[in-house]
Order: structure tokens, then C-alpha cells, then sequence
């Protein structure tokens, strides 16, 4: 390693087939890793310990595992197998299977990566096969291990056993609410010391949204066509935010009770909408009994092992002697080896499903946690409610692996958002190509279930308003448009719908104002526009494969197509600040030449959408 200046070192590394994690520590005390002498890192956060990882693989022109991520179970018998391609030469790809040969459509191709895919139809329980390309007069096969030969080789087969998941329709689109800064509704008894309702926040400003306020705005939000709202931490805490718990069965008394609750889920569930609840394991407050009874007993607790301790006394002046999250000493970590500490929130994932009858968890740093003890925690939500819909804060989708052996239904896809839209939106560095390039890697790395279940989103509570950082607000209405129409499900944060500003925490986190505040109409039919299609063409949208038939760099044109069975939807987009004209999106679904009749003509940054039946050619502009 050589150091450059300015802060910067450069490495070169030699290295075989494999993943390796790099670790550096000031301190060269591997057993116990600090990154300073502030706080300990816990065993389980692997960000902290490990400053990056590198990956390597044998090239092949053909990048495909034997994996969920490159085969995938869609509908009834109907499965999907996808590839990527790095050779320009290849221009035909096929399984093949026996005697029979399945071709493969291109999604999408960028100078040499090309990314294919197959829909396929199997009745069967397992399927041997080999993957055939050729182009440049040649032929070649790819096998298990990455073997190319001339000709199919039985011993080096995939072998795939064919697992069909359960045929349900993913939640569609929800709706964020961050429960402190939604809607409040006033009650005599209420004797907090809260700031006034739409005052400037600050880390610490309590502003009283409650239970009773979200339950008065849930016609709005089933009016706006979401079919699920997402609540931010609703359990008995110090602190507005609420993800340093107290009591984990508890419903915060500033929200509201237990009868509040359980109006607001039987409402919800009148309208067509789901309640998702967010929750933090990975840490609590320092007020959890458990830790509370180590402040107070210190060595001699009987809860010793819940955390993470070094050494007691557990603070002096300068640091804490336990691991929190992240280095905030109010937010102690949890031992998730203790056998008791599984224990009590295994009783937390059924007890909410159970009582309450909630649809869904949001597991708060999934990342940060053991995979066995998510997939347990999975496991024990679901025996009380097989269906109960669980999505892992992951900000980097590379880990499939992660999501599979979790058991997940998906994540928040942070690596969309910061590897596609923020280049293309915010800092307007990226070409549509790249843009779309970037989408289909992102996409690449999970299945096709757990893309379509992950959440798409252009703001949340964690990061800067959208329409405040977007380069261009005349795009904003694209964003969401995009947002809607790859894989995924999309999530709006409360306020987006009205084009609300805040940069970083807490100034993204400002009240709603319903009576006073400013609305975009443009961008509220937007959105209403886009859930009704959406819910309208469901088997498209949620079954359906994904390509882009036109990427226009000059014109600042795209056309995303997805596809079901004899159906499509085509989304075409125009980025730039004039009008253009392009071919109609029917010459790409029927095949046809393009003569004049089919030129078509786009406004400036605009969207539109088409409904078209491949079958008999018709097509009706949404």
C-alpha cells in the first residue's frame, strides 16, 4: 500500500477466484475492532469491520450462476432465466435441454454487455441443461463451473431442481408515514410539551403525531390509490424517531393506545390497505429493562449477556464500554448469540401479527444482523401469518446470498436509488444509456421475486428530499414514472405527492400540512395516474419481463417495455426540453416496418403509456 496525499492510499492485489474482505484497524487488535477509541463495533456489523470488499471471478463471456438471481420461478409453471453477455460477437444465446433449444430476447445491450432472458414454461421438478451461444461462425457451450466446450457434455451439465414459489401478487405501492410528523389531532388531555406543528424541526423537536391523526388521513391515502401505508417505529420510546425502543409490545403512549391501533389497522383493512410496521432489533434504548438492569446491577445482572459489554464501569469521560449502534451510546446493540435474546423477539414477531393482525415487518439494518436470526424471525412472523410481507433495510443489493438465506421478501433498494437515479436525476452526469445500464445491473444481482418486491423510492426518512436535490424539477414526475415502470415496488414518502422540500436529517422530516400547505396537482394526478395503472394491469406489472427496446442519448428519449403472456406495457420518456418524435411503441411489439404511419410524437418532459395486445396488434394510450 502506497499513500498518494490528500488522504488517499493506493493498493494492488493479486488474487484468485474468491471473495476477500479487507480490514484495517488503527489499533492492529483484530480480536476487538475499533475504528477509534469512542465506542466498540459490534461483531455483527460487518460495514464497520470490514472498510471493503473485493470480489473476483474467472472471466467468462457469459455471466450466469446456478443461482435464484439467474433463474427464477415467475407464475404457474413459468420461470425466468437471465444472463449477461461480454463479448460483442455473440449474437444468439439458447438453453438448451436435451434435444429441445429455448432462444433467449435481449432486454437490453450497451457496447459489449448485452443482458438476456428466456420466459420459460416447465412442468417438471428438475431441469439439466447447458447454455448455447454462438455468432462469428462459432458455437460454443457453457456448463456448470464455468466449462466451455464445442458441444453439450452431459457430466457438466446445471443441474436446477425447480422450486415454485407461492403464486401471490406482491404488494403494489405504498405509502411512508413517519408518525411524529404526519397528521396530529389535539386532545384535551394532552398535556405534552410539544412543539408547534410545523415548526422547524431539530434532532430532538416532538411535534405529537398520532394514531388518531394517520387514522383521520387514511380515505386520503386509499384516495391517492396506494394499497399499503409503511409506518416508521410506532413502539414506546424516548425520542421522536422512536428506533431506540423501551418496550418492544408496547404502543408509544404519545401515539396513541392499543384501541387506537387497532381502529387504525380495521380501517386500513376496510380501504384495501395493508399496514407494514417498521422495527429496529438490531438496538434499543439504554431504558430497555434488560439494559437497565445492567446500569443498575452492573456485573452482577442477569442480563449480561443481552449486549455486547468490554468492561464495566460502563462509561467514563471520554467513551462507553459496550457496542451501540453505530457509536450512539444511547442506542445499545444486542448480543444476538444469547439464546434469551432470541427468545424474546421471537415472541415479538408473533405477538404484533397475532393481536394486531399487521401484513408486514420493515427489519430496520438487516445488514447489521445474523442471517439466522432474521431467517428465525422470519419464521416465527410467518407461522401466525403465512403471507406477512418482510422487507430488510439493506443499502447495498449486492448481497443475494444475504436476501435468500434470510428468507426476505425483498429490501429497500438503496443501491437504485444511489447507483441509478442520483447520477442520472441529481447530478445529471449519466447518459439514458447509462442510466439504463445501471438499472439492469442493479436488477441483475437478485431474483426476479425479490426485485419485485423490493422498494423502489426517490426520498425516505434517511436521505434529502427528492424534489429538494433534483437537478432539473421538471423531471420530478419522470423520477416517479421510472420508479413504477422497472421491477419493484414503489414507495412514496409522505409529502412527495406535494412536492415537499428538506435536505438532510431532520429537515426531511418536516410535518405535512394538509390545511395550509402547498400541493402540485400535476404531480398528485401523477401519482393517482400511475397507482390506478398500475393496479389495472397487475399481471404485467407484477409478473411481466423488462426490456428497453429504444434508448434515444441524442433525443433524450427511452422506451421501457414490459411484457405478459400476449400483453405489454410500453412507457416511453422524453428527458429533453423539446418535442420529438420516435417510432411508435406497436413496431416493436408486432415486428413490424417502420413506415411514416408509425411515427409518433412526445412533449417535452413528458411520459406517456401504452397498453398494447402483441396477439392481434391493438393499442390504447393510457
Amino acid at each position: 500500500m502506497k499513500y498518494k496525499g490528500g488522504g488517499i492510499f493506493k493498493i494492488g492485489i493479486d488474487l484468485p477466484k474468491g471473495k476477500f474482505f479487507y480490514h484495517f484497524f488503527f489499533n492492529n487488535k483484530f480480536d476487538s475492532p475499533k475504528n477509534d477509541e469512542q465506542f466498540v463495533i459490534s461483531k455483527y456489523d460487518y460495514q464497520k469491520k470490514a472498510s471493503f470488499v473485493l470480489e473476483t471471478e474467472i472471466f467468462c463471456p457469459i455471466q450466469f450462476s446456478n443461482k435464484p438471481h439467474c433463474i427464477s420461478h415467475i407464475k404457474d409453471d413459468i420461470w425466468e432465466v437471465r444472463l449477461i453477455t461480454h463479448q460483442k460477437w455473440i449474437s444468439h444465446v439458447a438453453l438448451v435441454e436435451g434435444t429441445e433449444e429455448y432462444p433467449f430476447s435481449i432486454a437490453y445491450t450497451e457496447k459489449n454487455v448485452t443482458f438476456w432472458f428466456a420466459r420459460l414454461k416447465f412442468v417438471k421438478s428438475e431441469i439439466n441443461f447447458c447454455i448455447k451461444f454462438n455468432g462469428s461462425n462459432q458455437t460454443k457451450y457453457l456448463h456448470d463451473n464455468h466449462k466451455i466446450c464445442d458441444s453439450p457434455i452431459t457430466e457438466f451439465l446445471f443441474t436446477t431442481p425447480l422450486e415454485k414459489r407461492n403464486d401471490y401478487l406482491p404488494f403494489r405501492v405504498g405509502y411512508q408515514v413517519f408518525p411524529d410528523r404526519f397528521h396530529r389531532i389535539p386532545e384535551e388531555k394532552n398535556s405534552l410539551n410539544l412543539v408547534e406543528w410545523g415548526g422547524e424541526p431539530t434532532y430532538s423537536s416532538l411535534f405529537g403525531g398520532n394514531i388518531k391523526g394517520i387514522i383521520s388521513k387514511l380515505d386520503y391515502i386509499a384516495g391517492l390509490g396506494f394499497d399499503f401505508i409503511f409506518l416508521n417505529p410506532i413502539f414506546f420510546s424516548k425520542s421522536y424517531h422512536r428506533y431506540d425502543c423501551i418496550d418492544y409490545e408496547r404502543i408509544d403512549p404519545v401515539l396513541g393506545d392499543e384501541a387506537d391501533f387497532n381502529e387504525l389497522i380495521e380501517k386500513a383493512h376496510r380501504l384495501g390497505l395493508k399496514v407494514i410496521l417498521d422495527i429496529s432489533l438490531n438496538h434499543c434504548s439504554t431504558d430497555f429493562f434488560a439494559f437497565k438492569d445492567i446500569l443498575e446491577n452492573q456485573a452482577k445482572s442477569a442480563y449480561l449477556n443481552w449486549f455486547e459489554i468490554e468492561q464495566f464501569p460502563l462509561f467514563d469521560e471520554t467513551r462507553h464500554y459496550y457496542s451501540s449502534w453505530h457509536g450512539y451510546k444511547d442506542m445499545p446493540q444486542f448480543n444476538f448469540d444469547e439464546k434469551e435474546v432470541q427468545q424474546y423477539f421471537m415472541n415479538v414477531a408473533r405477538y404484533w401479527p397475532q393481536k394486531f393482525n399487521i401484513d408486514g415487518w420493515r427489519l430496520d439494518v438487516a445488514s447489521e444482523m445474523p442471517v439466522s436470526f432474521i431467517k428465525e424471525f422470519v419464521t416465527s412472523s410467518r407461522k401466525v401469518k403465512p403471507d406477512l410481507m418482510i422487507i430488510g433495510e439493506l443499502w447495498d443489493n449486492s448481497l443475494s446470498d444475504f436476501v435468500v438465506d434470510s428468507g426476505l421478501d425483498g429490501i429497500t433498494n438503496f443501491s437504485l436509488y444511489l447507483d441509478s437515479l442520483i447520477p442520472f436525476f441529481q447530478y445529471e452526469s449519466v447518459s439514458i444509456s447509462n442510466l439504463v445500464l445501471s438499472i439492469m445491473k442493479v436488477q441483475s444481482r437478485n431474483s426476479f421475486s425479490v426485485n419485485q418486491s423490493s422498494w423502489n423510492f426517490l426520498s425516505n426518512h434517511d436521505i434529502a428530499r427528492f424534489y429538494s436535490i433534483i437537478k432539473d424539477k421538471r423531471k420530478y414526475s419522470l423520477a416517479f414514472t421510472l420508479i413504477y415502470g422497472i421491477f419493484g415496488t414503489p414507495i412514496i414518502y409522505y409529502g412527495e405527492e406535494n412536492c415537499m422540500n428538506g435536505l438532510a436529517d431532520p429537515d426531511n422530516r418536516q410535518c405535512m400540512e394538509f390545511e395550509s400547505g402547498e400541493t402540485s396537482d400535476f404531480v398528485h394526478e401523477t401519482i393517482k395516474k400511475l397507482n390506478r395503472i398500475k393496479a389495472a394491469y397487475e399481471n404485467i406489472f407484477n409478473f411481466g419481463s423488462i426490456a428497453f427496446p429504444l434508448v434515444d442519448n441524442k433525443n433524450k428519449v427511452m422506451i421501457i417495455q414490459r411484457s405478459y403472456a400476449k400483453d405489454s406495457i410500453f412507457l416511453v420518456f422524453n428527458f429533453d426540453d423539446i418535442d420529438h418524435q420516435y417510432l411508435h411503441p406497436i413496431t416493436y411489439s408486432a415486428n413490424k416496418e417502420a413506415d411514416a404511419s408509425m411515427v409518433a410524437k412526445i412533449k417535452r418532459y413528458s411520459a406517456e403509456i401504452f397498453f398494447i395486445n402483441e396477439e392481434n396488434g391493438t393499442f390504447e394510450l393510457l
